[in-house]
């Protein structure tokens, strides 16, 4: 099951329906964007991650 989930730059929400999509379109690893997703922290880029709700 793959899950959609957010990038939140700023006051900017842009939405991908997967990791993957999100790891291709702004070239960060998906170890990278999972690891951040779980501890909640602002990736070095500015990027913070998080699940959609459904």
């Amino acid at each position: 099951m793959n899950k959609s989930l957010k990038a939140i730059y700023f006051n900017v929400e842009i939405v991908f329906e997967n990791i993957t999509e999100a790891s291709k379109i702004l070239n960060i690893p998906r170890q990278s964007i999972t690891q951040f997703i779980n501890n909640g922290k602002e990736h070095f880029s500015g990027y913070r991650f998080a699940y959609c709700r459904n």
